[in-house]
Formats: structure tokens, C-alpha cells, sequence
């Protein structure tokens, strides 16, 4: 009764819940697991048989739980379900959101491969649209937004895939993206909404049909991963999650980005697809970081795992003439990054449907001269800060069928 009582303050939204549930046995000195609406801590002084107890009640309520620690740091985890997104097709002359009995017939049975395409567009608001982006990170005069996109659609036509996942995806880009002939003929679009809590965030589109997709909040960032589970074959499921994590050198942000991390593969575990696949901005710099370390246990690394010690800079200021004038501003606020491998495509290993095939870093020609209107100095400009990745996997129909 008074596990259920806890859960249902939580599902509530009262803070409460955080400090009954770490001393949810009468005289236990545990601590709190904290306040996030998103993350419950029961204490780790309970046995066997009453995390069995928070399992339960947690089903019954419909809430995410698991237990994790080892030893005498057992405890139960209990989270709530992100909110669902709502999947969309284009039907007639408008975008309808997607229902049951509204999917497209499967036009790939027969397919033997699978491409997919991660982008960061570059957010940044010179189309005269409010932001909640920070004043000190306006790169607006330098990104050139309005000129970029009609070379980042004609981009994105010609390395037509089966998936495309995009961060930093405004509401400018999106709407054009929805406009095209090419989108609207062939795609699923993970969420038709472009309001303002979304401004920013990643979103997916799918020649497979998205037949669930939710938008994961992460605590300590206001950035949001977006999950869909894509139908790849009858009775095949993935689950892609496309990411940015937190950016920043200080460790704490290290942190974060693990946390980030576990909350998709916790949402993983839940929905059950036996396709995972993490791809997009990760924002690590390193190849022995704590981010990494937490996902390589299980997950692949696409890129070292095909093209081995090559460095796969996506972020290079060195080639990048757009992100060498973004880099020369906020150096002046210690935040300079020259060269990194920030994007990256993660598999994981407990799977034999998708095998990797072939990896490639796009979009890194630049597309125009323009020039830098506080130093006058001229530039080329590409088509964002970062270099796309390309990847296709083979499909293994005999999976598949068996």
C-alpha cells in the first residue's frame, strides 16, 4: 500500500514521492535519489522480496522500472514513460498522423540493404524567430541559415536513404523538409508538430514505417532524444534513437552525457525492439571517455569497427571554413573545438539483422563564399558546423524469415 501510495505521488509530479521511496523502510539512512520528474530512487536496503513488490506495483501503474547497482547498492528505478510524438504521413495535400490501419504496405520485402544519413543542421535564428537558445551562442550572421537551406535539401535529395535522424532540426528547416515532393511521397516523419518545445531538437524520417515514436527528456538539458520504433521487415522492429548530447570539456558535462545515455538505453530495454541503433551528436572528444566506456559493453562502434584507426573528424576546423569562423567567436568564451569525432553511429551487438556494411562522412564540400560581417573577412560556407555520416547496413533476410 505504501509503494503504491509513492508511485502514484510520483506519477503526480509531488516531490514528496523522492524522499519516501529513498526511505521507504522505516529508520533507512539512504539517500534521495533526487528530484527529477522523469526518475524515481527507492532505497537500496530493501531485499529481494520488496523490490519484487516495487516491480509490481510499477507494472500495474504502467511506469518504466528495472533494478540496477550490484550488491549491497541493489535498488529499483522507476521512471515514467516519455511522452509519445506523434508519427505523421503525407496523405492527399496535408500531413496526417499516422494510425494503425494507415501504413503504407511494406515497399521494401524484398530489400537486402539499409542506409541511414545522421545530420546536425546548425541551428541558428536568423529567420526572426524567437529562440531558447542562450544570447552568447548567436552565430546567426556567421551561419547563414536562409542560404544553407536550399543546399541542404538538394543535399539531403541526393544522398537519398532509407533513415534519416537530424539535430538541431529549428522549426525553419523542418517546414521546408515537409514541403518537398521527395519527403512527402516516400516518408514517415517521426512528429509533424514544429512548436516551440521542439524548436531545437532531433527528429527522424523514414522510408520504413514509424509506428511508435516519444520524445526522452533528459535532466540538467534542456535537449530532448528522439526514440521511434521503425517496422523494417513483418514482425522486425528498431528501435533509433537519435542524439545530441550535452556539449562541454568540464567533466560534470562528462556526466551528464552518461546519464543521457542510460536514460535511451533504459528506454531501450523497454520497448523491447531487438534492433538498437544510438546515432547523432554525441559531443565526446575523447575515445577513452566515460560516455564511451558505458555504451561500447554492449553497442558497436559502426565507424571503428569498418574504417579502424582513422581519426573520422566530423567537427574540423581545419576543413570547415563555417565552423573555423564559429570556433575564432567563442574562443573569446573558452570554447574552442578544432577537430573531433562528434558524430557517430552505435549498433548493438545482441543482433544479427543489420550488419555493418559501409560508413562515410558526406556534405563536407563547401557550397558558397560569403563574408563575415564584423571582420569583413571572406569565407566559404557549408552546408552546417558538422560533416554528415552515411551508413548502410546489410539486411539479413534469412533472420528475417526464421
Amino acid at each position: 500500500k505504501r509503494v503504491r501510495g509513492i508511485l502514484t505521488a510520483f506519477l503526480a509530479g509531488d516531490v514528496s514521492a523522492h524522499r519516501d521511496a529513498a526511505g521507504v523502510k522505516e529508520g533507512d539512512g539512504g539517500e534521495e535519489g533526487g528530484d527529477d520528474a522523469a526518475e524515481l530512487h527507492f532505497s537500496s536496503s530493501l531485499n529481494k522480496l520488496e523490490r519484487e513488490i516495487v516491480h509490481q506495483v510499477a507494472e500495474e501503474l504502467s511506469l518504466i522500472h528495472y533494478s540496477k547497482g550490484k550488491r549491497s547498492d541493489r535498488h529499483v528505478v522507476i521512471q515514467k514513460h516519455p511522452p509519445l510524438l506523434v508519427p505523421a504521413l503525407f496523405r492527399g495535400d496535408e500531413w496526417v498522423a499516422v494510425k494503425s490501419d494507415d501504413l503504407f504496405p511494406l515497399p521494401f520485402e524484398a530489400a537486402t540493404t539499409l542506409s541511414v544519413l545522421s545530420m546536425n543542421v546548425l541551428f541558428a535564428n536568423d529567420g526572426g524567430k524567437p529562440t531558447t537558445l542562450p544570447d552568447d551562442y548567436d552565430v546567426s550572421d556567421l551561419a547563414s541559415t536562409s542560404r544553407r537551406l536550399p543546399h541542404i535539401m538538394k543535399f539531403l535529395e541526393d544522398n537519398m536513404s532509407d533513415i534519416f535522424v537530424f539535430q538541431e532540426a529549428h522549426a525553419g528547416f523542418r517546414e521546408l523538409l515537409f514541403q518537398s515532393k521527395w519527403v512527402q511521397q516516400s516518408y514517415y516523419v517521426s512528429n509533424i508538430s514544429v512548436d516551440m518545445e521542439e524548436e531545437v531538437g532531433g527528429f527522424t524520417i523514414s522510408r520504413y514505417p514509424i509506428v511508435r515514436s516519444y520524445s526522452l527528456k533528459h535532466s540538467n538539458s534542456p535537449k530532448r532524444t528522439c526514440v521511434c520504433v521503425v517496422k523494417i521487415k513483418e514482425g522486425i522492429e528498431a528501435a533509433i534513437a537519435c542524439v545530441h548530447l550535452k556539449a562541454g570539456v568540464s567533466e560534470s558535462f562528462g556526466w551528464i552525457r552518461v546519464k543521457e545515455l542510460q536514460n535511451v538505453v533504459d528506454c531501450f530495454r523497454c520497448l523491447g525492439s531487438p534492433i538498437r541503433m544510438i546515432l547523432g551528436d554525441f559531443n565526446v572528444r575523447s575515445e577513452s571517455g566515460e560516455v564511451l566506456t558505458e555504451l561500447e559493453a554492449s553497442y558497436d562502434d559502426m565507424w571503428t569497427q569498418l574504417r579502424g584507426e582513422d581519426p573520422g573528424y566530423t567537427h574540423d576546423a581545419e576543413t570547415n571554413e563555417l565552423l573555423r569562423q564559429i570556433s575564432l567567436r567563442m574562443e573569446e568564451k573558452g570554447s574552442v573545438h578544432h577537430r573531433a569525432r562528434f558524430d557517430r553511429i552505435y549498433i548493438n551487438q545482441a543482433q544479427s539483422t543489420l550488419k555493418p556494411s559501409s560508413i562515410e562522412i558526406v556534405g563536407k564540400e563547401p557550397i558558397e563564399k560569403v563574408t563575415n560581417e564584423v571582420s569583413g573577412e571572406e569565407y566559404n560556407l557549408h552546408l552546417s558546423d558538422h560533416y554528415s555520416l552515411k551508413a548502410l547496413f546489410s539486411l539479413s533476410v534469412e533472420d528475417v524469415s526464421s
